[in-house]
Order: C-alpha cells, then sequence, then structure tokens
C-alpha cells in the first residue's frame, strides 16, 4: 500500500505529510495509552 501511495503521488511532500499525519496519530495515541496506563 505504501509502495502505491509512493506511484501515485509524484511529489515527496504529500508522502512526507502523509507520514507526519500518522506519525502524529500514533504519537497522541501512544501519549493517552501512557497517561492511562499511568494515571490509575
Amino acid at each position: 500500500m505504501l509502495t502505491l501511495k509512493l506511484q501515485n503521488e509524484p511529489s515527496i511532500l504529500g508522502f512526507v505529510l502523509h507520514l507526519g499525519y500518522w506519525y502524529d496519530r500514533f504519537q497522541s495515541k501512544a501519549m493517552e495509552d501512557w497517561v492511562s496506563a499511568t494515571g490509575r
């Protein structure tokens, strides 16, 4: 799926933005899990 995205996206900017979006989501999710785990 990642290779398909690269082939369909001519500019590297779109790929970077795509990566940044998923990284941001993953980071916020991990932070939520960490807070809920340590908050008990």
